[in-house]
């Protein structure tokens, strides 16, 4: 007879509910695991209880399969001594229109200081980076099912503190191109005040 009561109970409750005798509360949180009475035990006959269990797991309710898969894609964009821009695509199985992405970076074997960024976009420049420096990024997506996992972890570095010598090298040549430049001007000008 407790049976039959915990059952009716139980077929009182919305969808998500169990039959099986597990909390409410472990199933709304999104904890879903197979039991022995979820049809795959021989030990005794199926209850009306495991075709619910089956139409919840099929009806989308279920968080786990609704989240996001991991980012696979990565790039390093533009990069500065102080900065990196990073992009990525959309998770190969997003599952539903992707709210948000979570970005953690942090400095190479400095896991515990890192840094999170939330945006909308498939792309974002952390700055206030250290020179010729590697940081970690691993980058996950948010659906209104929740977040899925982060990527594996992409390696990026810094430029050098000797990147403005780049700017440097193209000295000379802004050097010769301004000095041609007065010499033409001389030249032109000569040609003009000779020929009057």
């Amino acid at each position: 007879m407790s049976d039959d009561s915990s059952q009716s109970r139980a077929s009182g409750h919305s969808s998500q509910s169990r039959a099986s005798g597990h909390s409410s509360q472990s199933r709304a949180s999104g904890d879903i695991s197979q039991s022995p009475q979820s049809g795959t035990s021989n030990d005794g006959p199926q209850s009306g209880a495991s075709s619910n269990e089956l139409q919840s797991r099929t009806s989308g309710d279920d968080p786990q399969s609704g989240s996001p898969s991991p980012v696979s894609v990565v790039r390093k964009g533009n990069c500065g001594k102080n900065s990196i821009s990073v992009s990525w695509q959309e998770p190969d199985r997003p599952n539903g229109i992707i709210l948000e992405y979570e970005i953690k970076y942090f400095e190479k074997d400095q896991e515990t200081s890192y840094t999170i960024i939330k945006c909308k976009e498939t792309e974002i420049v952390a700055d206030g980076l250290k020179p010729s420096s590697v940081y970690i990024f691993q980058i996950r997506a948010r659906t209104s099912a929740g977040y899925g996992g982060f990527s594996r972890r992409f390696e990026f570095e810094t430029s050098p503190y000797l990147a403005a010598s780049s700017d440097r090298s193209q000295l000379p040549i802004v050097v010769v191109a301004i000095t041609v430049g007065v010499i033409l001007l001389a030249l032109v000008t000569g040609l003009l005040l000779s020929g009057r």
